[in-house]
């Protein structure tokens, strides 16, 4: 199984000549310029301490760099920050918004040049618990949280959560040029009892901008969290009713649009690189937008500062958590066995490609669930965004990293048309979504050109076979996924069988490595996703 190229190496999207590391330059004509420093989805404050990647410190000291040169620099944060984590089942994103804090140096400080906006993860919390979370979380923010359609409402006898960091809209100056920004998110997956309505993102970006325009504005940014396609399109519906460009979340892959002379922009989840924006106001009031991703690994040093309260933060979750589970200090370290041979699990490949980690997940449930036929398992839900080499200990924090909430298998049973229709949402938006599909037990080609799965067949310890028409398969899959969520409509009212596994994913994960003892689990047998633009011979 050929594995593409997910480095995160510096390049530059632009509309016109790359910025490189320059500070902007105002030429004769009396030109203004501007720099902005964007992030997206990040879920652990410490970054990726073995392999020198990631983390709040490095992004404190790019924009210490970047401030030697451009003193305003605004900050945006495109959403998905409190959960889900190991660290966030403790501190419900405590962990995050302290580290966010100290962007500026100055934790207790407030800090009027970050802004951030709400994901879905910030909203995870289903029950009325979520609402003093929302509150807790915007009491403890010394930095203002921008949201244009999202109304919040109490809940019970919990408060609506209210903030004067909670803001519809904000205008900033930055490098001479008042910038307005507002802040969008996806619709939810379902309703929250302290969420009063999630209004339609394109008309709420068509008011907002107006608003902000005849504010003064020369500059509109929207700070969104939804899918990439949804980001363009409201570029094409409102055209020059639009924001000027959008600093986009959601997706966890690096990725550039570009509709209309309008930019849309988003860097790699957890802080592997970040976005630096250059945007220019001309004598005419033209705007132009370049940038460029910046890589936050070795290669930039952790600010002390910063480093100190998240490592702080981490020393005292892994006493805690393993008293909670009466082990001893530094159990999250502990070896609970390897693989033979490379263990992919970064989210760049997890999203888009078979992996290995996504085959072993799968394999596992496959055999917990007696007579199954196919294993499903959405990559969404598979958390671990790291590489390890074959023979690397596998250890208890990157099983809990891997699956940060209960994950309880569900065996369906479902006709070849529900499962194609299955793998058919999984392939859709093939821009590293969390619906992409991990299989065991079954084969299909992607085609990427087509987008859509075919070619669907089964496969067995003795070779492959065409979907039977005569039986409904058997599948297993995650409760959350059997209950129709991240799309899988189609599941919700399947059939259920009548034996269920009973079982964690979690659980048996941790089984099989204890099983598999010194010799290490072995490699999964790979091809079981033909994918029609990396690879040839596909059926």
């Amino acid at each position: 199984m050929p594995r593409p190229d997910t480095r995160a190496a510096l390049f530059c999207l632009t509309l016109a000549a790359c910025a490189g590391g320059r500070a902007p330059e105002t030429n004769a004509t009396a030109d203004r310029a501007l720099r902005l420093l964007a992030f997206n989805d990040v879920y652990r404050a410490e970054g990726f301490p073995e392999s020198h990647v990631g983390g709040f410190a490095r992004l404190r000291t790019l924009r210490l760099s970047l401030e030697a040169e451009s003193p305003d620099l605004l900050l945006l944060g495109a959403g998905d920050f409190w959960y889900p984590s190991l660290l966030s089942r403790t501190y419900d994103g405590a962990q995050v918004v302290e580290a966010l804090n100290a962007l500026d140096g100055d934790e207790p400080a407030y800090d009027p040049m970050l802004l951030t906006t709400f994901g879905n993860h910030e909203l995870d919390k289903t029950g009325c618990s979520g609402a003093k979370v929302v509150q807790d979380r915007l009491t403890q923010s010394q930095f203002d949280w921008v949201i244009s359609n999202l109304q919040f409402q109490g809940c019970d006898t919990t408060p609506v959560p209210t903030s004067p960091r909670l803001l519809p809209w904000v205008i900033r100056e930055v490098g001479g040029v008042k910038v307005g920004v507002f802040g969008l998110l996806l619709p939810l997956d379902g309703p929250r009892p302290y969420v009063a309505e999630v209004t339609d993102p394109v008309e709420t970006a068509r008011a907002t901008v107006a608003m902000l325009r005849a504010e003064g504005a020369e500059v509109v940014v929207g700070l969104t969290h939804q899918a990439m396609a949804n980001d363009v399109a409201l570029l094409k519906t409102l055209g020059a009713e639009g924001p000027d460009l959008i600093v986009g979340g959601h997706e966890h892959n690096a990725q550039r649009a570009e509709v209309g002379g309008r930019l849309v922009v988003k860097a790699d989840a957890d802080l592997r690189t970040a976005a630096v924006w250059t945007v220019r106001v001309g004598a005419d009031g033209v705007v132009n937008a370049e940038a460029e991703l910046r890589a936050l690994d070795n290669n930039v040093a952790e600010d002390p500062v910063v480093a100190k309260i998240v490592n702080d933060r981490l020393a005292e979750h892994d006493a805690s958590f393993c008293a909670g589970i009466s082990l001893p200090p530094g159990c999250l370290a502990e070896p609970l066995g390897h693989h033979q041979a490379p263990l992919i699990g970064e989210e760049l490949s997890v999203r888009r490609f078979e992996t290995s980690l996504g085959d072993w997940a799968a394999d596992v449930m496959l055999a917990a669930a007696p007579g199954a036929d196919v294993a499903l398992v959405n990559s969404g839900g598979l958390r671990m965004n790291e590489d390890l080499p074959a023979g690397a200990n596998f250890t208890r924090q990157h099983l809990e990293t891997l699956l940060p909430w209960p994950t309880p298998l569900t065996v369906l049973e479902l006709d070849a048309k529900t499962l194609e229709a299955a793998l058919d949402h999984g392939v859709t938006d093939w821009t590293g979504n969390g619906h992409w599909l991990q299989v065991a037990g079954l084969g299909f080609t992607h085609d990427v050109s087509n987008t859509d799965a075919r070619a669907l067949r089964l496969i067995t310890a003795t070779g492959s076979a065409p979907l039977p028409t005569d039986r409904p398969l058997r599948v297993v899959t995650l409760d959350y996924m059997a209950q129709g969520n991240d799309g899988f409509v189609m599941l919700k009212d399947a059939p259920r069988a009548k034996d269920q596994p009973q079982a964690d994913l979690k659980v048996l994960l941790q089984a099989n490595l204890a099983a598999a003892q010194e010799d290490g689990v072995p490699a999964p047998k790979a091809g079981r996703i033909c994918n029609t633009q990396t690879q040839t011979g596909c059926p």
